[in-house]
């Protein structure tokens, strides 16, 4: 699998494992999430909630305190994280229009 398609990963953290969800299939991993957040932060995802990093390439927008994905998919921005968040989402969207 390739991190372009992975939308985000999930913490289960009753058998602490990381699910990983693609726009068709779900997978899980033994990994400890903060692990995962500092090994795929330069890869651009971040942090949008307590146990959950999403990929930045794939949000197609950002409405109060809800994010939406490219496939439809909603996920909620915790209001704690919500200004680092959206400075992470800035940074991406500038990097990825100088590359145009």
């Amino acid at each position: 699998m390739k991190l372009n398609e992975i939308l985000y990963f999930e913490y289960i953290k009753r058998s602490r494992k990381a699910a990983i969800i693609l726009e068709d299939c779900r997978y899980e991993c033994e990994c400890t999430f903060e692990n995962l957040v500092e090994e795929l932060q330069p890869y651009d995802f971040a942090v949008n909630h307590r146990g959950c990093l999403v990929n930045l390439r794939h949000i197609e927008k950002i409405q109060g305190f809800h994010i939406y994905l490219d496939n439809g998919k909603e996920l909620s921005l915790a209001q704690k994280r919500s200004s680092d968040f959206r400075e992470e989402m800035n940074k991406f969207l500038q990097k990825t229009q100088r590359r145009e």
